[in-house]
């Protein structure tokens, strides 16, 4: 696995493992790192959504609608399978809650915001992307004071691109947002599979991992030594920004991906 993905790296200047910076993905333990958090989605198949005192499943700042309460927090999005957390999004504007309204697809969304951050560490999850066209699978963080940016995004995965990684930084401010990126190009639609994505983020490194190799690495920013949580999301693409493509349905249409595991360590 390795070697397959070290010789399929684009835009990316060196692939190795991580015996070179001192830190091994594989065995965190064994570089003095300590879990903080950690959620094995396949062991709550019978307990049914995550445990609300570690997960939220909509924006703390999002005022409900009667469609946004149904486009948020339908079960049905968020159910747990021997396979893991289950993410299902749909179309959902013929729902008599949403007719006149803007939400047109529902989500799945879970973020420990008020519940678990930590400056630091290695922040990692075990995912198989969605693969539909429209549909964007993420693995991000982002800072506990609720500001914008920073954000590290540990994996974006399009379902339009299915076969490729974005590994990417946001810093900066409100009035001056700035953003570096590396893309990781797969063999096969990443999405058959389930695959560990991790981030080590130090006080002056961000390193990417995938199945443990080093993929790729950029400076820690200065807004970015603060502590950060944790958020998984599967959306539909954010039509008209160029961005992850929109779904080419509409009734009928629906998407899906999984989250087997997370687990966070805290540094030394």
């Amino acid at each position: 696995m390795k070697s397959q993905f070290c010789a399929i790296l684009l835009s990316i200047a060196a692939c190795g493992t991580a015996a070179a910076s001192g830190f091994d993905p594989a065995h965190p333990a064994s570089s003095g790192y300590v879990v903080a958090f950690q959620d094995d989605f396949r062991t709550k198949a019978a307990n049914g959504l995550p445990a609300k005192n570690r997960w939220e499943d909509e924006w703390w700042y999002v005022t409900d609608d009667a469609c946004q309460a149904w486009y948020h927090n339908a079960a049905a999005a968020r159910t747990a399978t021997a396979d893991g957390l289950h993410l299902h999004i749909e179309y959902v504007a013929d729902d008599p809650h949403c007719v006149g309204l803007p939400e047109r697809y529902s989500d799945a969304h879970l973020d420990s915001y008020g519940q678990f951050n930590q400056r630091y560490g290695y922040w990692e999850a075990i995912v198989k992307a969605g693969t539909t066209p429209g549909t964007l699978t993420a693995w991000w963080m982002l800072p506990e004071s609720g500001a914008w940016p920073p954000e590290i995004d540990g994996v974006e995965i399009r379902g339009d691109v299915p076969d490729t990684a974005y590994f990417t930084n946001h810093w900066g401010s409100s009035t001056n947002q700035q953003a570096s990126q590396q893309v990781l190009n797969a063999p096969r639609p990443l999405g058959l599979a389930f695959h560990k994505y991790g981030v080590l983020v130090t006080s002056q490194t961000i390193t990417w991992y995938v199945d443990d190799v080093k993929v790729a690495s950029m400076p820690t920013r200065s807004d970015e030594r603060v502590p950060l949580f944790p958020v998984l999301s599967f959306y539909t693409g954010a039509c008209g920004d160029g961005w992850a493509g929109c779904p080419q349905s509409t009734t009928g249409w629906h998407a899906d991906a999984w989250v087997r595991q997370v687990t966070i360590w805290r540094a030394p």
